[in-house]
């Protein structure tokens, strides 16, 4: 299908040239059968057996057949046009679908035993929607140059799942770090109500280690 498109693309930008082809398959070739059938033939070999009219029908089947199998091209290739722009749509109106029944949530009320250590975050499911099977990572804590300075031992969630508007406490085992000019970037995942797997990083500001901005990853 795409050497179709190629050769109408062509035709489109060579509308002149396209022309002259044109007429020349269409006057060019038979004002050459009739000039070759008055020039006499140098060899026996290369006389005419056919007469003009029948090499005249010959080839005007030929230009039939030339023209049912290119517009036969064609249509096969305006199907092929509307069944991609048909799959895009309806791959567009999924992802709208997806996106629209997508959970949002937001990090917040950040408890430690003390210089951070042991942290307890609460996630809230901002959303209308439903989110399932919720796989936090261990958390990771970043200097001003992005390196990693600290990492927690385990995550431990109370639910694996959270529904509209409710809320759940995310417990970090870790040792004490200083949290001046230091970002927490968490990540984690969670399933729709399509079955769709969605997955999402934290990270604190760098001003205040208890504010978090959540993205989609």
């Amino acid at each position: 299908m795409n050497n179709y498109k190629k050769i109408l693309e062509w035709i489109y930008r060579h509308k002149v040239a396209s022309m002259v082809i044109v007429l020349l398959i269409i006057l060019g070739v038979p004002f050459l059968i009739h000039v070759l059938f008055k020039i006499k033939a140098p060899i026996s070999f290369m006389e005419h057996e056919w007469s003009a009219g029948e090499l005249l029908d010959y080839y005007g089947s030929v230009l039939a057949f030339a023209g049912t199998v290119i517009f036969s091209a064609l249509a096969l290739w305006q199907n092929q046009i509307i069944k991609e722009e048909s799959d895009r749509h309806t791959e567009m109106l999924k992802k709208m679908e997806i996106q629209k029944h997508m959970p949002f949530f937001c990090l917040d009320d950040m408890y430690s035993s003390g210089d951070n250590q042991n942290m307890a975050i609460r996630l809230h499911n901002k959303s209308d929607n439903f989110a399932d099977e919720i796989n936090v990572e261990n958390f990771e804590v970043l200097d001003s140059e992005r390196k990693v300075v600290n990492v927690s031992q385990s995550a431990n969630v109370e639910k694996l799942s959270l529904i509209g508007g409710d809320s759940m406490l995310i417990r970090f085992k870790n040792s004490r770090f200083n949290g001046e000019n230091r970002v927490i970037r968490i990540k984690f995942n969670c399933i729709d109500k399509f079955n769709e797997i969605h997955y999402y990083e934290a990270c604190s500001l760098k001003e205040n280690i208890n504010r978090f901005k959540i993205r989609e990853t």
